[in-house]
């Protein structure tokens, strides 16, 4: 009997699908590794203040300082001149091009970049400002402040340092997104077309933690829908890897810290489960709001970053006088609620959201065992 036609795509897209890990290992390796070398110095968003964070942890300084001028830590000076030269180019472009959309391919020439290139270390250490990115947990700048440390050990320029740092962090995220195909059940399709987004793979060029946060959310939510499509409960290791990468992506933003409570999915999935077997589920999530409550209590004292021009606490007296008048502006205005309404949650919570939902998204994808929960079964 000849194979149905239907069969025959099936058998090749499960074919495929066995060898999803290696081709987006050989994909994000190789786009990652190009947009390493292309992408202009410091010219990723806040990428100047997660690089300086990095620095300061590969000396050891965990935690960043208040002084008089400002929260941040010494940097060496040809650093800061690099880091000068591409503000002031990209300030340059925003006052051409003040619509995003409107700005030029190719903005930074290499008549612009050929001064920096031979700039390096010069051990002259000028106190540098970085709030925005000094209260985060350095877990996730660990692979990135290696880079830096190596870097600046042999003497490199600092663009070379750099792009050894963006390098670091590349492999790292990869590695992760490797590792989650390779644990990914029916859901790979999904999760090999989320990990190559062009915007993951934009950040896997920059030394920006996000480069490693997004890559292991993928990782977490593919543990918790391994026990959740099997109907079973987390085992103790699953539950502390799990409750160890929750940790550490939530820690850098805080906000989502009720996102914590997906360890409990597998046990509310799982059938004929007593309450008692909830418990290991719940410890976790109350270790995890442990942890990250404690560090924010070791950086509270340095305060938030605040634009020019914001003032968080005429709006919040505004919302406890108005709290009516509050909501019904905030839910008017929600297509530009930022920067308006302007605090550390709010701004994290705009920045990301999109690739949040789309997190989510996939989470459940794979817990209804992938295209099987997407697309209407053959009869």
């Amino acid at each position: 009997m000849m194979p149905v036609e239907s069969d025959v795509i099936d058998h090749s897209f499960a074919r495929i699908a066995r060898r999803l890990p290696e081709i987006y290992l050989a994909v994000a390796l190789l786009v990652s590794t190009a947009l390493c070398l292309l992408t202009p110095p410091f010219y990723v968003p806040d990428e100047s203040n997660h690089a300086q964070r990095e620095i300061e942890i590969s000396r050891g300084e965990l935690i960043a300082k208040r002084t008089a001028e400002g929260v941040g830590a010494p940097m060496d000076g040809g650093l800061l001149s690099v880091v000068q030269t591409m503000h002031a180019l990209y300030s340059d472009m925003v006052k051409r091009h003040p619509v995003p959309r409107e700005r030029p391919d190719g903005s930074v020439t290499e008549a612009q970049l050929a001064p920096l290139r031979q700039i390096r270390w010069t051990h002259r250490m000028t106190f540098s400002s970085f709030l925005n990115t000094a209260v985060y947990p350095p877990l996730l700048y660990v692979p990135q402040a290696l880079g830096w440390r190596l870097g600046e050990t042999a003497d490199l320029t600092i663009m070379h340092t750099l792009l050894l740092s963006r390098l670091f962090a590349a492999v790292c995220a990869v590695a992760i997104g490797w590792c989650a195909l390779r644990l990914c059940g029916a859901g790979r399709w999904l999760l090999f077309a989320y990990l190559l987004l062009p915007t993951l793979l934009s950040l896997n060029a920059s030394c920006s933690q996000d480069a490693i946060l997004l890559t292991l959310a993928g990782l977490a939510m593919v543990l918790l829908a391994r026990a959740i499509s099997a109907g079973r409960l987390l085992t103790l290791s699953e539950l502390v890897v799990v409750a160890g990468v929750l940790t550490i992506c939530i820690g850098a933003r805080p906000p989502y810290l009720p996102f914590a409570l997906a360890l409990l999915l597998p046990a509310l999935e799982a059938r004929g489960i007593r309450w008692q077997q909830f418990i290991p589920s719940v410890l976790g999530v109350v270790l995890i709001a442990g942890v990250i409550g404690a560090w924010q209590l070791q950086v509270h004292p340095l305060g938030i970053a605040v634009y020019p021009g914001i003032q968080p606490e005429s709006q919040v007296a505004f919302l406890r006088a108005h709290p009516v008048r509050g909501g019904s502006i905030s839910w008017k205005e929600r297509s530009s609620l930022f920067p308006p309404l302007h605090s550390k949650a709010w701004r994290c919570w705009a920045r990301s959201t999109l690739l949040l939902r789309k997190q989510f998204m996939l989470c459940f994808c794979l817990a209804s065992r992938g295209w099987d929960g997407l697309l209407p079964r053959r009869r």
